[in-house]
């Protein structure tokens, strides 16, 4: 490694004709010494000028120069300083041989690839970030939480290795796992953006994520408290965990499937106890195996124990009774039209995810018709065709359709929850005074497609009055507006409890007030 020396005034002029730029020099000798470089550069540039004027000009200053350019990390315009005095015909071996020079430019060249590489690099990772973050938007948009948190998460780990990462991803992760129902990753994620150095103008306020973490929190500690009485080992409660969540997320065969490992670890460990048999039964009901559902309600039934705070046998009994009545009207044809406005029900929740509300709801209407007319008709197909409305901005319909379903005598497991449904009738009922009722334009997706403040769509889009945020995804500023609705307590109409009973009560408010889903 070649050390830089400054030299004397003698390697630039002669000793008997001293320029008038000495004390110029000697200024920027001394700034490069106290390590101010930049300052430094500026008056040997100024030297250079003066000493062309009055032709005393000698290529040492360019080496002055480039060591301080090195010193600023500028490599190309030193490589390009450095070789001028390379290519001097008075190289001064004392200060710096040609050589040592040479060494130096080709050190220089070797730290410019290097570093022309990490920007491209970096450019590169920038661009897939963006184009991993549209793409976990626009699943979000549609309502595919699963999809859009796997590519935040991606998201997240690229970001982290090019250093481009902002808390801000996390808080997208957070939400999408609240929306989910999984409050404990929720709460995970939620921390990692609160504990950002500082969060940036526009990105959801500090203080309201924590009362977020604070709302899960006792949440999950009323579920914990529900059922502390019940005997669990690690193991088992671990399990029974895992199905509650899934139950929040409506997935009730892989809810079921965890309650049954829970009951089978309890059995081998000789720790059997009939409560979990309920929790079994709720799964199969939303599942609609009336049959299964049946056998576990009557095996909590018939147990000898009381449970504390799990459901009393006189209600699970009434369900047992629900149940038989819904069996033994069972005929051939009935099976076979159910499985009929199955699929035809499944065709509409197809529809919709492709943001075709209208043709949605002609099929969930036949399905109405048909199965009112054999006598299987539910509330939840008001529910049905309300969210098809809802999607097309006629808020008034879709209100009517949802106070339909909320009047239902009970909600059966696997419906939406009471509250929920409560809450967006609310809200459409708001919307609707302050634009004095009717159809709202935009809708079919949640946030819009482009317009307005960022990822939310048009001003004038029925989810952009409300949605839970706005920003846009410029690698490295990410910017979110979020709006937060009020945290009020749930409240029962008359008609039933909004969950089964076991399942932590009413939910958690997330961020915003979700677009309802069927």
């Amino acid at each position: 490694m070649m050390v830089a020396v400054l030299g004397t005034r003698a390697s630039i002029v002669s000793a008997q004709n001293t320029p008038i730029y000495k004390s110029i020099y000697d200024s920027a000798k001394a700034k490069y010494e106290k390590g101010e470089y930049v300052e430094a550069r500026a008056l040997f540039l100024e030297v250079k000028r003066m000493a062309l004027e009055d032709e005393t000009y000698s290529e040492m200053i360019d080496y002055r120069i480039a060591l301080c350019l090195e010193r600023e990390g500028n490599f190309k315009e030193a490589i390009k300083s450095f070789k001028i005095y390379a290519n001097s015909e008075k190289i001064n071996d004392k200060i710096a041989s040609l050589e040592s020079v040479e060494a130096k430019i080709r050190e220089l060249e070797a730290k410019l690839a290097q570093e022309t590489n990490k920007t491209v690099e970096l450019e590169k990772a920038k661009k897939t970030v963006a184009d991993l973050y549209k793409r976990a938007d626009d699943y979000a948009t549609k309502g595919n939480l699963t999809s859009a948190l796997a590519l935040y998460q991606e998201v997240k780990d690229l970001a982290q290795r090019a250093s481009i990462y902002q808390e801000i991803i996390d808080y997208k992760i957070a939400y999408c796992y609240h929306q989910q129902k999984d409050y404990v990753n929720a709460i995970k994620h939620y921390r990692l953006y609160i504990a950002a150095s500082s969060i940036q103008k526009g990105w959801p306020d500090r203080t309201k994520v924590q009362k977020h973490i604070l709302d899960l929190e006792r949440y999950l500690e009323k579920e914990e408290a529900s059922t502390s009485s019940l005997a669990m080992d690690a193991k088992t409660k671990a399990l029974w965990t895992e199905g509650q969540t899934r139950y929040r997320q409506n997935q009730f065969s892989e809810a079921r499937k965890q309650f049954t490992a829970a009951r089978a670890n309890m059995k081998a460990s000789n720790r059997y106890q009939e409560w979990i048999e309920y929790y079994i039964g709720v799964c199969y009901e939303a599942e609609g195996k009336s049959t299964e559902a049946v056998e576990a309600y009557k095996l909590y039934t018939e147990s000898k124990t009381v449970f504390k705070n799990m459901p009393a046998k006189e209600d699970v009994l009434k369900m047992i009774e629900r149940l038989e009545k819904s069996l033994q009207a069972t005929t051939p044809s009935t099976v076979a039209l159910q499985k009929k406005l199955k699929e035809m029900h499944d065709q509409a929740r197809r529809l919709v995810a492709e943001s075709k509300p209208a043709e949605a709801r002609q099929v969930l209407s036949q399905i109405k018709q048909e199965a009112t007319a054999a006598n299987l008709y539910t509330h939840k197909m008001d529910y049905d065709i309300g969210v098809t409305y809802d999607r097309e901005g006629n808020y008034k319909l879709a209100v009517t359709h949802y106070k339909t379903y909320l009047n239902a005598p009970a909600i059966q497991p696997g419906w939406p929850d009471r509250y929920t449904v409560q809450n967006r009738v609310q809200f459409l009922q708001e919307e609707l005074n302050s634009k004095g009722g009717g159809t709202f334009s935009g809708g079919g997706s949640f946030y819009g497609d482009g317009g307005g403040p960022g990822i939310l769509g048009p001003a004038d889009s029925i989810t952009g009055k409300w949605w839970f945020w706005a920003g846009v995804a410029v690698v490295g500023v990410i910017v979110i507006y979020v709006v937060f609705s009020g945290q009020g307590e749930a409240t029962d109409t008359g008609g039933g409890k909004s969950r089964p009973l076991g399942f932590g009560g009413d939910p958690v408010l997330t961020p915003g007030i979700p677009l309802l889903r069927f």
